[in-house]
């Protein structure tokens, strides 16, 4: 179910907007987040002259990435529930 089905069609554009702006935020903090162990875990080897990430450090980031897919899920999920 769509964000705009939900408000009175005078309000969809505000709606949408908002909409694209959380979208923007979350992309931006999530790939913060990610790259924080990737940093934290980054090897002295080179790879073509740039610096490798170790495998565990790129198993936390896929492990954040999914982990911030379930909550958001869990979250939309008791959202529309309440809503409806």
């Amino acid at each position: 179910m769509r964000a705009t089905v939900m408000a009175p069609p005078e309000t969809h554009g505000v709606i949408g907007s908002l909409v694209a702006v959380v979208l923007c935020v979350g992309s931006v903090v999530l790939d913060f987040v990610g790259v924080m162990p990737l940093n934290a875990t980054a090897t002295d080897s080179l790879v073509a002259g740039v610096a490798a990430n170790s495998l565990a450090g790129v198993q936390l980031r896929i492990l954040r990435g999914g982990a911030a897919l379930v909550a958001a899920a869990v979250l939309a999920t008791v959202l529309v529930r309440r809503r409806g």
